[in-house]
């Protein structure tokens, strides 16, 4: 996935920051039934957050 103008969400009154490093994230199998893998990489050398939700935000 590559994502131009990505944008990092904060908590608190920051405004977000923007990511201009490509990165890619690939998620197998697809479709899953319980569980997933998750597959990111990126030019950067930052430590990244990952959180992830079902299709109703759980």
């Amino acid at each position: 996935m590559y994502a131009p103008g990505s944008s990092l969400r904060q908590n608190g009154t920051q405004q977000p920051e923007v990511i201009a490093q490509r990165f890619n994230a690939t998620v197998f199998p697809n479709p899953y039934a319980e569980s997933f893998s998750l597959d990111l990489d990126s030019t950067s050398e930052e430590a990244v957050q990952v959180r992830v939700y079902d299709m109703i935000g759980k």
